[in-house]
């Protein structure tokens, strides 16, 4: 009974450490697309942080769209490499904790990568990249 009771603990502990994007509150950065190298996002970031960018709120229902899209894709170990094409900055709060995000992607996928934990959710079903990049667009002029 006591290692049922232990496994079902660990369990509810595990859970968090397998979700999908979590998120409190979404903010992308306007007008700002610069590609580059993982290190370079990462800079821009900081740079974008600290010059007080514009960006746009999603409200609520936004928020859970985008949390709907990506829930049924696997979360993967993102590796560096070069980024080309339409890059969007996000910040992520989740539980009071601030993360740095870019959505990336072309016609065949997309992607959104957590540059604090170095995890990406990739898209390939083109519906939903459609749906995302209709998100996106709408919140930007």
């Amino acid at each position: 009974m006591k290692k049922i009771l232990l496994l079902a603990f660990l369990i509810l502990f595990t859970i968090p450490a397998f979700c999908q994007i979590e998120a409190d509150s979404i903010f992308i950065y306007k007008d700002f697309k610069r590609a580059g190298t993982t290190a370079g996002l990462q800079h821009n970031h900081r740079d974008l942080a600290s010059q007080q960018a514009k960006t746009v709120k999603l409200n609520g229902p936004e928020t859970a769209d985008l949390k709907a899209l990506f829930k049924e894709t696997k979360v993967k170990r993102f590796y560096q490499q070069k980024h080309g094409g339409e890059i969007y900055y996000a910040v992520v709060w989740f539980k009071g904790n601030k993360y740095n995000y870019i959505i990336e992607g072309g016609n065949d996928f997309a992607r959104m990568v957590n540059l604090n934990t170095m995890r990406k959710w990739t898209l390939e079903e083109s519906m939903k990249i459609e749906a995302l990049y209709a998100l996106i667009r709408k919140n930007r002029p």
